[in-house]
């Protein structure tokens, strides 16, 4: 018989995490480069909010903090899109920002709170009591699947500090050409603001991306496969497609079979 679950005791503070200073890094980072776009007070708004998220763990808190950082844009939008001839340091400084902290508080989740959803099978630990439905009921806590904090590698930090500055810089060469595609192009805009416009080429642009690249890579896969593979699957598709119709025939030829064998037993 295997031991009981324990619960794992979260972590006193998200300081005993690299994670977590990476964090707070990341925010002193996006804050440095939206004081230069925004007001010091909504700069200040916005700090705020990610640190608390920090510290508290909330699962929902880097969307939310994402949200509250473009209603903070809101007030200058497209302000920065003025100057197109070169990289802002502004602008690289909060992509970087705002990628370091989504990308460590996520992982600082996985390491403090949960990695993969609740099972509601696995529990361990004291009861407690919980509410049912209609009623009061003693049930043990449901057990967090956790990453070992142990696993956490000096090269995965490095690789992902590393990766940052060209994640950032990427993405403001690809937002500085779609503004230029834009200006190219917009004889072909049906009347829409500029701003809503480049939305629309970008979205239209990664979207063309993905589907090529999944279907590239779903071909490629399908190449490797051996024949029992092939076969597996197309006996699956097959199944899926004609299953009303072989439960027909199966209940058919069952009936005819019982009919026959009471026939013999006469």
């Amino acid at each position: 018989m295997s031991a009981p679950l324990e619960p794992d005791r979260p972590e006193t503070s998200p300081l005993q995490s690299p994670y977590g200073l990476l964090s707070f890094g990341g925010l002193a980072v996006a804050f440095i480069g939206l004081t230069q776009l925004v007001s010091p007070t909504a700069a200040f708004a916005v700090l705020l909010a990610g640190a608390i998220g920090v510290l508290l763990r909330w699962a929902a808190m880097p969307v939310l903090w994402l949200v509250l950082l473009a209603i903070a844009l809101r007030p200058h939008p497209w302000a920065f899109m003025q100057d197109m001839s070169r990289l802002r340091l502004a602008e690289l400084l909060l992509a970087g920002g705002v990628l370091c902290y989504c990308v460590s508080y996520y992982r600082l989740l996985a390491v403090t709170r949960a990695i993969f959803p609740r099972d509601t099978r696995r529990r361990g630990g004291r009861p407690r009591r919980r509410l049912g439905l209609f009623r009061l009921r003693w049930q043990q806590p449901v057990v967090p699947t956790k990453r070992p904090a142990h696993l956490v590698s000096t090269q995965e930090i490095v690789t992902m500090l590393l990766s940052l500055p060209a994640f950032a810089v990427a993405g403001e060469m690809v937002w500085d050409g779609l503004v230029w595609h834009n200006l190219y192009w917009s004889f072909r805009n049906p009347g829409l603001p500029p701003s809503v416009w480049q939305l629309f080429v970008l979205a239209w642009t990664v979207g063309a991306v993905l589907l090529l690249s999944h279907t590239a890579l779903g071909w490629w896969t399908r190449r490797r496969w051996t024949a029992e593979q092939a076969s597996l699957v197309l006996r699956d598709y097959l199944w899926k497609e004609t299953r009303t119709e072989q439960r027909f025939i199966s209940r058919w030829l069952a009936w005819a079979k019982l009919r026959q064998f009471r026939r013999e037993e006469k």
